[in-house]
């Protein structure tokens, strides 16, 4: 399932990138015999066996600024921005749009992919005042998983679309996405998995471990296999700061 944000041309994008969460277009039958087909903004919890919410996206390129958005429903049909006002006080709530002929200058959309942001998170904290290292295993996630109280499936559409996502602004050398998102692999951005890894702290020794964590459209969150190890002497309070971007504490590097 790929979320976006839809704008009519020439409209700039909203502040709130998702600002109708779980709620989906619905290509509706008319709300009286007069009235045109309406795209209806609704709840529903079984998306994928319902007809009326699958849409054909056709862009006419690659930044998806000129899209149009055909009905499965009603495959000589699409979405067209424009009022509705023959639709009477009894129609349901929650509706948005109308369906117009395919070639509707109206019918052009651009389509916004929510930005993605991302923090380092501690995810182990240990200090050893004893004389000799001290070892022990913690399991933790790598991948994508939803931080949404509804349950979203992460399919290889969700998951393309995300990583090309953090990818393009970790590019862009955003001050807000870590450059690491462009080089990480694609399981990083698949349903997460849970593993064991074993961390080791020196003697007289504060070892601290962040994670880099992202969000995408506050819906997924991802997890990605890029640590930063901080280790503090206790007693010089010296601070040795190492970088390990692979799984199983390999490929370091001090920063």
């Amino acid at each position: 399932m790929v979320m976006f944000v839809l704008n009519p041309l020439n409209t700039k994008k909203s502040e709130n990138d998702m600002p109708f969460r779980n709620q989906f277009l619905a290509a509706s039958y008319p709300a009286h015999p007069n009235a045109k087909e309406m795209v209806m903004l609704r709840e529903y919890f079984s998306p994928k066996t319902e007809e009326l919410l699958h849409w054909k996206i056709e862009c006419e390129n690659d930044n998806l600024t000129h899209c149009r958005l055909i009905s499965k429903r009603w495959n000589n049909l699409n979405m067209c921005m424009g009022t509705l006002n023959d639709v009477p006080n009894k129609a349901p709530d929650g509706y948005y749009d109308h369906l117009c002929d395919i070639g509707h200058e109206a019918s052009f959309w651009k389509i916004y992919a929510p930005t993605p942001s991302d923090s380092k998170t501690r995810i182990y904290s240990f200090e050893n005042q004893g004389s000799s290292k001290q070892s022990f295993e913690r399991t933790f996630t790598i991948g994508m998983a939803t931080s949404d109280t509804q349950t979203q499936t992460i399919t290889s559409s969700t998951t393309l679309e995300v990583e090309k996502s953090f990818g393009k602004f970790s590019v862009d050398a955003s001050e807000t996405i870590d450059a690491s998102w462009s080089y990480s692999s694609t399981e990083v951005f698949a349903a997460k998995v849970t593993e064991k890894q074993i961390w080791v702290t020196k003697p007289k020794t504060k070892l601290e471990v962040y994670q880099l964590h992202g969000s995408y459209g506050g819906v997924f969150s991802i997890y990605a296999d890029d640590y930063v190890l901080e280790e503090t002497d206790l007693s010089s309070g010296t601070k040795k700061v190492t970088r390990s971007k692979k799984r199983n504490g390999s490929a370091k590097e001090e920063l």
